[in-house]
């Protein structure tokens, strides 16, 4: 016997395909996209550079990807959640691997945009590896290399590569524990 669905049910239901709706409406500023796009609010991309993305790639409301440069690409694998009000900006490169979670308010970013004491701005690409879960308004620097299974504490700034199945926390993110398998959801 089949079941009324819940007043819930149907609005999760609404919301899913309105960000599909969404998806479709925003695949053509994509330079290359997977199926599955799932767009849950305003998304920006800017800039004259590259963004691709994988399959079932799901982000929530005021997303920005920004490439500084015509030669900048940011990449995007497959299974990747972005949350609400994330910035992503390549002067050169940033790749995101596959299954990763990234919560609201992060900012990840490939340099400094300016230099200090008559120095050059710093500008080194950024990898974020597979099944990673970063943290709520944590702030990743130019340069860092985070390893597969890690997880990046909320609030966490990391200026320092990550080594893979890391918790790391703080500013600056510091190393507290091994992982046992990654994150679980």
């Amino acid at each position: 016997m089949r079941t009324k669905p819940t007043i819930d049910e149907l609005m999760t239901a609404y919301g899913r395909s309105l960000a599909k709706t969404r998806g479709a409406w925003y695949r053509h500023k994509f330079h290359s996209i997977g199926s599955g796009l799932e767009v849950g609010g305003k998304l920006e991309i800017c800039g004259l550079g590259k963004v691709m993305a994988g399959q079932n790639f799901h982000l929530q409301k005021n997303v920005t990807l920004s490439t500084f440069t015509a030669q900048a690409e940011i990449r995007i694998g497959n299974g990747v959640l972005i949350g609400d009000s994330v910035f992503i900006g390549a002067h050169e490169k940033v790749t995101v691997g596959d299954n990763n979670i990234i919560a609201s308010e992060v900012l990840i970013i490939d340099t400094d945009r300016h230099g200090i004491d008559g120095q050059p701005a710093k500008e080194a690409p950024v990898i974020i590896g597979n099944n990673v879960w970063i943290g709520l308004r944590a702030m990743i620097l130019e340069g860092v290399t985070i390893g597969d299974n890690s997880i990046v504490g909320a609030g966490s700034v990391v200026a320092k590569s990550v080594a893979p199945n890391s918790i790391v926390v703080g500013n600056p993110a510091r190393f507290i524990r091994e992982t046992k398998m990654g994150r679980t959801s």
